[in-house]
């Protein structure tokens, strides 16, 4: 199932009149389809939203989070309904080709691969959210973007927007200090980190956080989260001095005190390009494919080919879309 606009408006809706009756009667639907689309959401999602009350209902530290990015998310869809003025982030003039991402290590290099291979201007934009990329993509804010889909929520492009996908099998790898009782291991069933606090992944309801709650959810145990969503990056002394163990990608590079082991059965995405062919036509966007996926190896190999997860589990690294392999460099040894 995917996260939809409507399940973000059922939760504010519940938030905001305190019970699901009287959201049911202000949105105009029945209590109980109310309540199903509630339930809907919190599987997707992988948490309970709200607390059960004798009258009523009230958010749960997670569903508080989540009616906050509703909000913001909900704000920006009635804008652009509205015809807000998007002269801040409206395209440039010229030629430039404005390229959207999902945030990360190898976003940088995609943008100057694509820059070499089109011989355009770029303009790059990123965010931790495959939705927001979306909208922006339909907005016309874009012109094509590199989404990360996880298998929980197929989301789908856009209207009239095109897709490939480049990465076909992108395995999430878990981030311990070299201390941690299993950080000399070749590989870790989840279900051997329940008693470990995580840094939960960053991001919207879209992503790897609900993806990495329900992997935990059918390991039988839910994480302990001291710290709550928190980069890696800035956050590395939790795992060397507190014992906290955070999903990375295969394109981290771990800090000193640092190691990284594959997750046997964890967590997983498919890294996708998609376009609007109005502004991208068949031979740019087999460009931004290549140069996607040129980005990406190089970007993996770079920190994770001599790693000692990458020899030890070669069943486990990434792997390219057929069609990719024989035009980006290999990402086998």
């Amino acid at each position: 199932m995917t996260l939809e606009v409507r399940h973000l408006r059922v939760v504010v809706a519940i938030a905001d009149h305190g019970s699901i009756t009287s959201a049911a009667r202000a949105l105009g639907v029945a209590p109980a389809t109310l309540s199903t689309q509630l339930r809907r959401t919190e599987r997707m999602t992988g948490r309970v939203l709200f607390t059960r009350l004798p009258h009523g209902v009230r958010p749960t530290r997670a569903g508080e989070v989540l009616i906050q990015r509703a909000r913001a998310t909900l704000a920006d869809v009635d804008a652009l309904a509205e015809g807000l003025d998007l002269s801040d982030v409206t395209r440039p003039e010229d030629d430039t080709l404005v390229v959207g991402g999902i945030a990360s290590h190898w976003f940088g290099r995609f943008l100057a691969a694509t820059r070499v291979l089109s011989g355009r201007r770029i303009e790059g934009r990123d965010d931790d959210s495959t939705t927001i990329l979306d909208e922006w993509l339909a907005a016309g804010r874009v012109d094509a973007a590199a989404v990360a889909v996880h298998g929980y929520a197929d989301l789908q492009p856009p209207p009239g927007c095109c897709q490939v996908t480049v990465v076909q099998s992108q395995p999430y790898l878990v981030a311990l200090g070299s201390g941690h009782r299993l950080a000399g291991r070749t590989e870790i069933a989840l279900a051997e980190l329940r008693d470990t606090p995580w840094l939960l992944p960053r991001g919207h309801p879209d992503g790897t956080m609900p993806a990495f709650l329900d992997a935990c959810r059918r390991a039988g145990f839910r994480p302990e989260a001291p710290v709550g969503p928190a980069d890696v990056t800035y956050y590395a002394s939790w795992l060397t001095d507190e014992g906290a163990a955070c999903l990375v990608s295969p394109a981290y590079a771990p800090a000193s005190g640092v190691v990284v082991v594959p997750l046997r059965h964890g967590v997983g995405s498919e890294v996708r390009l998609r376009w609007n062919p109005e502004r991208v036509d068949d031979e740019v966007a087999d460009q931004l494919a290549v140069a996607l996926a040129t980005a990406y190896v190089d970007q993996v190999r770079l920190v994770s080919a001599g790693a000692d997860w990458w020899r030890a589990v070669p069943d486990l690294r990434p792997r390219l879309a057929a069609a990719l392999r024989d035009r980006a460099p290999p990402l086998d040894d």
